[in-house]
């Protein structure tokens, strides 16, 4: 992918999200979406047993599939706590494909949206329409001196730098990770670039059109 074309890849593929979005996100998924959507409202950085448990008991054969189908379609795979409560849904429908139940095609439409619900749910945070001055504040004094770099690798990758409104969150997460030790980031994109530009460009989406838009907003990542 050319990632300087990453934004009007979303621009194009929004629209289409947004066919009908007078009615709720929750009344347009199916019944099993919707109850994964209310489970994971408001969820706090704990693991929950009962996500533990089921995932632990369903399709065990698929975990590291469904996983990596996260990471395929998202471009960064959220923590356990986030991803717990869809992956049964996901290894079923890897397994209904592997038997022949469902096309590809179809696998992935469905994955999809449950793929969206950990998205959205892993930037809740992200869903106030204005920063508190406590935000803005972090954002000019926690490691300042990464701002510039931090930029330009938002720049290169999308193509342009957004407004501030839409990149205090991501800017500061990308300089938590520049200053790690551990990760190494080089010419390439990397995961946490993807989830630095998924987080801006959903705000971008949320500030513009509201929180039922944003949640539909297509996998910028996802190809095919």
């Amino acid at each position: 992918m050319n990632y300087s074309e990453i934004y009007t890849k979303i621009h194009l593929l929004d629209n289409c999200c947004i066919e009908k979005v007078e009615d709720s996100l929750t009344d347009q998924l199916p019944a099993a979406q919707q109850a994964v959507f209310t489970s994971m409202d408001g969820r706090n950085e704990a693991i929950k047993w009962g996500d533990l448990e089921v995932a632990a008991n369903t399709l065990p054969a698929y975990e590291q599939t469904g996983l990596l189908l996260i990471k395929e379609r998202l471009g960064y795979l959220p923590p356990s706590n986030i991803t717990l409560p869809i992956e049964p849904h996901l290894r079923t429908l890897l397994s209904n494909y592997k038997a022949g139940v469902i096309s590809f095609d179809k696998m992935i439409k469905i994955a999809d949206e449950y793929i969206k619900l950990a998205r959205n749910e892993d930037i809740r945070r992200n869903t106030t329409l204005v920063y508190d001055q406590q935000m803005y504040e972090k954002y000019h004094t926690f490691l300042p001196h990464l701002t510039n770099a931090v930029q330009q690798r938002i720049a290169k990758f999308l193509g342009f730098m957004p407004d501030t409104n839409y990149s205090v969150e991501a800017e500061i997460f990308l300089r938590k990770v520049m200053a790690t030790d551990t990760v190494y980031l080089g010419n390439e994109i990397t995961e946490y670039d993807k989830q630095a530009i998924t987080i801006l460009l959903y705000r971008k989406r949320l500030l513009a059109s509201g929180l039922q838009i944003a949640n539909a907003m297509a996998l910028i990542f996802a190809t095919g």
